[in-house]
């Protein structure tokens, strides 16, 4: 993340990122806070893009968040916004752990047999179908055109050697 700041580019998802490996508890030494960079400049409409709206604080939460100010004001002022306007960083607070309780439980996948084919195997295998079915028409295109060239040249030298025996050079 700090690359960004070096290479003077906008990283918008760096936050959200954030959020999602302190949800599964992966250490973060490198970055410790929550406050924006002064190199972290958000467009409002990427930001509204993302999934977050202004409050009338001028702070950017998730749309699902309830909040206990008007949110058709909220949505209307993020809406009203001019395209392309810069939000600096300093002035705006964000609040990144501000839905995780509102986010669904992460359902293991289950385990996989051995024996059983995957999906992946299946559609490994439906796609080769295809790929030599299309191969095998594609051949048999050729090999049609190549028999129908070599049945027009014998016409036309059969032509030529009629043509060759009525009129011969002088």
């Amino acid at each position: 993340m700090e690359a960004a700041c070096e290479s003077k580019k906008n990283l918008p998802y760096g936050l959200l990122f954030t959020k999602i490996f302190r949800y599964f508890g992966v250490a973060l030494s490198s970055r410790k806070r929550d406050s924006l960079t002064k190199c972290e400049h958000f467009d409002a409409t990427v930001l509204t893009r993302m999934g977050y709206r202004r409050t009338s604080r001028n702070t950017w939460v998730p749309k699902r968040q309830d909040s206990d100010e008007d949110e058709g004001d909220a949505v209307a002022e993020a809406e009203d916004e001019p395209e392309g306007e810069e939000i600096d960083a300093e002035a705006m607070e964000f609040d990144v752990d501000a839905d995780l309780a509102a986010d669904p439980p992460i359902i293991p996948s289950p385990t996989r047999d051995s024996d059983l084919p995957s999906s992946s195997d299946t559609r490994f295998t439906a796609f080769e179908a295809r790929m030599l079915a299309m191969h095998e028409a594609q051949n048999k295109f050729i090999q049609d055109s190549f028999t129908s060239m070599q049945e027009e040249q014998r016409q036309f030298f059969a032509e030529m050697r009629t043509f060759m025996a009525r009129f011969p050079p002088p």
